[in-house]
């Protein structure tokens, strides 16, 4: 059967009709999608923060104890023997020491409870201040640098000879006591370094609150340590250790008691040595050496050789040696300073000689050796 002219104009119009409308309709979410695009752009680049407190945290301060020890009973420069005879003196100076850091003790829990309320508060700041809406956070998104942290270390061993094994132990016990008293004033310290992080490199919230949690961990572990520390380095292998095994008896000095210097007069010529010499029984590095004299230390001159090139100090009251004129400095001029006439002379001990197993060729350089000819030749004592 076939349509009529009009029919067909009609379908077809119906048919272009169609078309154009979803035509249209594409190109109308198109431009929609792209105006949406344009608003979306230009609101993160014109947002405007509402009113409120500044974007930056406020940090803590650190506290700072300046702490004084009391002068120390020992010498570096003399070591150990430097110690003979001041039981009584280093007992009361590491009694001083337990009471100063008693009193630093006593600030710990103090100032952890300070860490706890300080974490409360930096938590609360964050929340506080204004953060953008979620298409303004894209600004501030960025990869921030890691944040150094230091770390706990236990104090090394020293390499100092064994004539400075007491000293070094009272040394340590001083600077563990300054080093624990700076641990519980600095238990605050992590939280102030998240709160400079936060400043330095502005991030979402949730980065926040893990910085501060991350840096709270440290301050927790730094508050756990300063126990272990009080109680090991101090208490156990500081004073108390030291006052259980320090023994005078065990103290090695080089050949000769130590004693008090004797107190110089006016008229007296002292010697001050400018480095550790060695002092011998004579004038020359030939005689016996009796002992060493300490760099610093004033001694008495009782005289010198001729040549003025050696002197003879007064090592302890009862004991004179020979040291070097090279070796310190005499406190005045020695113009009226006695020349000693008895001076030892040295005289060479003979080294025995010991024929056996020597060749022929040595064997004959000693009259005490004679050589044997026979089957098996040797060398034997004549």
């Amino acid at each position: 059967m076939k349509r009529k002219p009009s029919q067909t104009y009609f379908c077809l119009l119906a048919i272009g009709l169609a078309f154009t409308g979803i035509l249209a309709s594409v190109i109308l979410l198109e431009r929609t999608a792209i105006l949406s695009t344009a608003i979306k752009i230009l609101r993160i680049n014109t947002i405007t923060p509402t009113p409120g407190p500044p974007r930056h945290l406020v940090c803590p301060s650190i506290p700072s104890t300046a702490i004084l020890l009391p002068p120390a009973p020992y010498d570096e420069a003399l070591g150990d023997c430097a110690l003979i005879g001041k039981s009584g003196e280093i007992d009361a100076w590491l009694t001083e020491l337990e009471q100063i850091a008693a009193s630093c003790n006593a600030n710990r829990e103090t100032n952890w409870a300070g860490v706890l309320a300080v974490r409360e508060h930096l938590d609360s700041q964050v929340d506080e201040l204004y953060q953008p809406t979620e298409e303004g956070n894209a600004i501030f998104q960025f990869i921030c640098p890691s944040y150094w942290s230091p770390e706990l270390s236990e104090r090394g061993e020293g390499d100092n000879p064994f004539s400075h094994h007491y000293t070094d132990w009272l040394k340590s016990i001083g600077e563990d006591v300054v080093k624990y008293c700076t641990m519980i004033d600095e238990l605050v310290k992590p939280l102030w370094q998240a709160c400079d992080e936060i400043n330095f490199c502005w991030t979402d919230p949730e980065t926040q609150h893990s910085i501060i949690m991350r840096n709270m961990n440290s301050a927790q572990l730094n508050y756990n340590y300063t126990d272990f520390f009080y109680t090991n380095s101090l208490l156990t292998y500081g004073w108390g250790n030291f006052r259980i095994f320090f023994n005078e008896a065990s103290i090695v000095c080089p050949l000769v008691q130590w004693l008090p210097t004797p107190t110089p007069t006016l008229l007296s010529f002292v010697f001050i040595p400018n480095i550790n010499p060695n002092c011998y029984s004579g004038p020359d590095q030939s005689f016996s050496k009796i002992g060493v004299a300490m760099k610093g230390v004033p001694y008495l001159m009782d005289g010198s050789n001729l040549a003025r090139d050696w002197f003879r100090i007064m090592l302890t009251d009862s004991i004179g040696c020979w040291v070097p004129s090279s070796s310190g400095m005499p406190s005045r001029d020695i113009s009226g300073l006695r020349v000693l006439f008895d001076i030892p002379t040295y005289t060479p001990t003979p080294v025995p000689v010991v024929c056996t197993g020597l060749n022929f060729d040595q064997c004959s350089q000693y009259p005490q050796c004679k050589w044997i000819y026979m089957n098996v030749s040797y060398c034997t004592k004549n």
